[in-house]
């Protein structure tokens, strides 16, 4: 699938909502704007008034105090948006996920088995998976292993155990044919809601090896 377009209106806001200095832009105003209103105040009082050598230098001085409690500023807000940040990703859920296969009795291939664990305190309220397997000229949703939008509170875990010829050959797709001739690929997401914003996370990309009929990590 190609990469969605964008107008050049959405593609500058988007530049600029991913730029990594992004954080920094209210210190950074911050300090441009106070070092060009010195800048014009320290010359127009200097320009306008005549200044003895004394006041010159007095000004000068009060100047650079002026300067210095302006970083002095900038550098707290920086501290305080680091902290912040911190604080907000410490609220962050996240997932450990891993694939094995195991030996079914009597079939000459192995089921699939995907265990998944919140590996924080933090809960998911709307936890979907994605999960895709793909060759190089077909692609099959497996989405429909999963309950959408499900609740996981923190440092649960779970496991979802599957026939994987069954289930693709459900959506006709005939996984060991297929085998003999393709690289089969098995990509596992998960989406969720943080902070008003959908979050998608590459978990793992998976190989169908032909030998063992099982799964290998990529």
């Amino acid at each position: 699938m190609g990469k969605r377009k964008c107008s050049s209106r959405q593609c500058f806001t988007d530049f600029i909502e991913n730029l990594p200095m992004k954080k920094y832009y209210l210190p950074i105003a911050i300090f441009l704007l106070s070092f060009i209103l010195g800048y014009f105040l320290y010359h127009i009082f200097s320009n306008k008034f005549i200044l003895s050598d004394s006041e010159r230098l007095q000004l000068e001085v009060n100047s650079f105090i002026a300067y210095s409690a302006v970083i002095s500023a900038i550098i707290v807000v920086s501290s305080y948006i680091k902290t912040n940040e911190a604080f907000i990703l410490g609220k962050k859920p996240a997932l450990l996920v891993q694939i094995v296969s195991r030996k079914i009795p009597d079939k000459d291939y192995q089921e699939t088995v995907i265990h998944y664990e919140n590996i924080t305190i933090n809960s998911f309220e709307d936890l979907t998976f994605e999960l895709e397997v793909s060759t190089k000229n077909k692609c099959v949703n497996l989405d429909n292993l999963f309950r959408e939008k499900m609740n996981m509170p923190g440092k649960d875990s779970r496991e979802r155990i599957f026939d994987p010829v069954e289930e693709l050959k459900n959506k006709s797709f005939d996984l060991l044919k297929e085998a003999q001739n393709n690289n089969i690929t098995l990509s596992v997401n998960y989406k969720f809601t943080f902070l008003g914003k959908e979050e998608v996370v590459l978990a793992q990309k998976y190989n169908w090896d032909k030998k063992s009929n099982g799964w290998n990590i990529l």
